[in-house]
């Protein structure tokens, strides 16, 4: 999965695909999808090389914020489940977490942009951080929220937008 399309074209119905370490394929398609994420390094592509190429992309005013979160008490799991993808709920949604090295997750939370369920709104002081991941993800951080630390970097760094247009 460590590739990159680096040159689409419409007429030949190749892309070339790069790897790192320098490794490059071509290969033929009939059809190709980029599904890379907002900021997508394919459509950028596609755009700067396929004529008339067009984008649509559905805006739903969500935002998110990533937390690291220690993976705690789990000295006996298997280690496979240290490497695993997990989505924790709760009544306000969920949040993603992908494992990192060193033992943490690196967890995604996706909340409206705007309005009382926002970021703003939730989470105005490092100790509403604390409070909301203790009352809403009370797992993830051993039922105490994030440290104070944790807290005051996940407050302070500005959320993303999701699904906006490009622009």
């Amino acid at each position: 999965m460590r590739w990159c399309i680096s040159s689409p074209s419409s007429r030949g119905r190749v892309a070339i695909f790069e790897r790192g370490n320098g490794d490059v394929v071509e290969v033929g398609y009939d059809m190709l999808v980029g599904a890379d994420g907002v900021n997508s390094r394919v459509r950028k592509s596609l755009e700067e090389s396929v004529p008339d190429f067009t984008v649509r992309q559905r805006e739903d005013h969500m935002a998110f914020k990533t937390i690291e979160i220690p993976i705690m008490g789990m000295e006996e799991a298997d280690e496979s489940w240290k490497e695993r993808f997990h989505v924790i709920n709760s009544e306000v949604g969920c949040i993603g977490a992908a494992p990192r090295p060193g033992g943490k997750l690196t967890a995604v939370v996706i909340l409206p942009s705007s309005g009382k369920t926002s970021f703003g709104a939730l989470m105005k002081t490092t100790q509403d951080v604390r409070g909301f991941f203790g009352r809403h993800y009370p797992s993830a951080f051993g039922g105490e929220g994030p440290s104070v630390e944790v807290a005051k970097d996940f407050h302070e760094r500005r959320w993303e937008g999701v699904g906006l247009p490009p622009t």
